[in-house]
């Protein structure tokens, strides 16, 4: 079956699974192996933060393969840099709201 024939919210539903279990499943298992190999040293969170900002970059179009660049960039439907580098709320904004709520 071809991918245009299906139904939009399908595709919807099915990209948005792909584009979250991705970074989840790499996640699970960088933990894994940090906390198996070394546990006193974190680099599963610096290589985490590393594929995060590529995988963004590349959601919004940068990388292979350049024919599938624009609907990427269209699909994505979020600013070109991530909300929190001042185009948005911020961290300290963040975790006042959250001391608000009685969350920390």
């Amino acid at each position: 079956m071809r991918w245009s024939r299906l139904p939009l919210l399908l595709r919807a539903i099915l990209i948005g699974l792909l584009v979250t279990a991705v970074p989840t499943l790499l996640w699970g298992i960088l933990l894994q192996v940090n906390l198996k190999l070394s546990a006193q040293i974190p680099w599963a969170t610096i290589l985490m933060a590393a594929f995060l900002v590529l995988y963004w970059k590349y959601l919004h179009g940068w990388g292979w393969p350049q024919s599938l660049a624009t609907p990427r960039r269209i699909g994505l439907r979020a600013p070109a840099s991530p909300p929190l580098s001042g185009h948005g709320p911020s961290w300290p904004a963040f975790w006042v709201w959250q001391r608000r709520l009685g969350c920390t």
